[in-house]
């Protein structure tokens, strides 16, 4: 991989309940670029997506993971 960036967003807060989505995107470089560059990123580069629900339960003011609740990729 490239690089990559990673998006934490809530969803719903139902008072000491909350659904958070995780998204993580990953660029895979495609190699050597015509300027010489070590790697290059193109519109042939690949692109994965993954995208996971989360259930966070708040206990003594800390939220904590409790489980995963859904998930998917998308690899283009």
């Amino acid at each position: 991989m490239h690089g990559y960036m990673l998006r934490a967003d809530v969803d719903t807060v139902m008072g000491d309940s909350a659904i958070v989505t995780l998204v993580q995107t990953c660029i895979r470089e495609t190699g050597r670029c015509p300027s010489g560059s070590e790697a290059c990123i193109t519109l042939n580069s690949g692109v994965n997506v993954t995208g996971t629900n989360y259930l966070l339960v708040r206990r003594n003011g800390v939220w904590t993971l409790v489980k995963p609740l859904s998930g998917g990729v998308i690899n283009g």
